[in-house]
């Protein structure tokens, strides 16, 4: 089963991009400690990054850093990703959140819900995409 549920906000003014700077020591402490999973593609739907959960949400292997988002993907889910990144390019969407179910840590049925957010520079151009995973408890 999946719900999905569509929001189109506003572009952040300048004033709401972050403040200060985290030091480069510090950012991967930072997003490691986040309680989601987070999976970033740039604007060419390249991977860039993800981040290192205990328990983690979705399996990556490493070696698909720089390649296509697709290719950790099913294809029976192709069509649906490459209609949300689309909509994300073109400015149509900025955010889409759904709920899958899967298998749990513990290998029982569980939900996972999945943020997946547009991001944009101060001008509205299409930077790439951030993934927020997480287990619904």
């Amino acid at each position: 089963m999946v719900n999905v549920i569509v929001v189109k906000p506003l572009i952040a003014d300048k004033d709401d991009i972050m403040k200060g700077k985290i030091p480069d020591n510090m950012l991967a402490p930072v997003i490691d400690s986040l309680p989601v999973e987070l999976t970033l593609i740039d604007a060419d739907d390249k991977y860039l990054m993800w981040s290192q959960l205990k328990q983690e949400v979705f399996h990556r292997p490493d070696d698909i850093l720089g390649k296509d988002v697709m290719v950790c993907h099913p294809k029976e889910s192709h069509e649906k990703i490459r209609k949300l990144l689309d909509s994300m390019k073109s400015g149509e969407i900025d955010n889409q959140v759904m709920v899958i179910d899967c298998k749990g840590p513990d290998g029982g049925p569980a939900k996972v819900r999945i943020e997946y957010l547009a991001l944009r520079d101060s001008h509205g151009k299409y930077l790439g995409c951030l993934e927020l995973c997480n287990y619904v408890l």
